[in-house]
């Protein structure tokens, strides 16, 4: 299936990384590629599986395009937000992602679905963003960023948690 989504894109030529492949296939496989893309999922699994892996560092030295779906954003940033009763969390923290961008970002904001959204995510990232002096980009469904060359460009409704205010991009 994705398969097809990026045929359908205009992919070229399409690898998948595989849990089985060696560290240097998977070396090979991100060095060649012009795009790698991060699958939503559970991020912690995601993230632990990269690390174990010992492929951090390629991300951290790969220039070219990078696209995170849910928990494949999360993973990109050096701490990422949880909120509270996001998928059962019992309150909202910050978690270790891989640090290829030195920003925070919640996603699933506002979802629909309360195991997406988490309990009172506007209170929750206001004060999060005061009491530890961080600004958090809240990513609602079908929004994103993008990020290039330090520069952080919205797509749909994104908005920024910063010093205990919230402000539309």
């Amino acid at each position: 299936m994705m398969y097809d989504y990026f045929k359908d894109l205009g992919g070229g030529e399409i690898e998948f990384a595989e849990l089985s492949d060696s560290f240097q296939k998977l070396k090979e496989k991100i060095e060649s590629s012009d795009i790698i893309y991060l699958p939503g999922g559970n991020d912690k699994i995601l993230i632990d599986r990269i690390k174990e892996r010992k492929i951090n560092h390629l991300f951290q030295r790969y220039n070219k395009v990078i696209i995170g779906n849910s928990a494949g954003s999360l993973a990109m940033c050096k701490r990422y937000v949880v909120i509270k009763g996001q998928e059962g969390e019992p309150k909202t923290t910050t978690k270790e992602g891989l640090g290829k961008v030195d920003f925070e970002v919640t996603v699933h904001y506002k979802s629909a679905i309360p195991e997406l959204s988490g309990q009172s995510p506007d209170r929750e990232l206001k004060t999060l963003s005061r009491k530890m002096n961080i600004q958090i980009y809240a990513i609602p469904e079908r929004c994103a960023l993008v990020y290039d060359n330090k520069k952080i460009k919205p797509i749909g409704d994104i908005y920024l948690f910063d010093k205990g205010k919230k402000t539309k991009l």
